[in-house]
């Protein structure tokens, strides 16, 4: 953590689904890592970044304190279009387009 840095953790963590994601694929990788000669000092750096991503003071866990937790609102979504989700389409449909 860089000097003069606020630190915000949450004990909900699992709470969080960007913390789940991120922490579930940093530990993914350390499975990984930890069997490569060199695969340490890289999964570091990730580790690093995953821990700054989530406890920034604009990260995910920026409302939340030791014993205190606040979810991040959802980010506003409308109704996609249903031929992103047809599993035989990869384009919107010539009059979509």
């Amino acid at each position: 953590m860089a000097a003069g840095r606020e630190l915000h953790w949450c004990d909900h963590w699992w709470a969080h689904p960007e913390a789940v994601v991120r922490l579930t694929a940093l530990w993914l990788s350390w499975q990984a890592a930890r069997l490569q000669p060199d695969g340490i000092l890289g999964w570091l750096r990730d580790a690093d970044n995953t821990m700054d991503r989530l406890t920034v003071s604009t990260g995910t866990f920026s409302q939340c304190g030791p014993s205190r937790h606040k979810p991040q609102p959802a980010l506003p979504t409308s109704q996609p279009p249903a031929y992103l989700f047809s599993p035989l389409s990869t384009a919107a449909p010539a009059s979509q387009a």
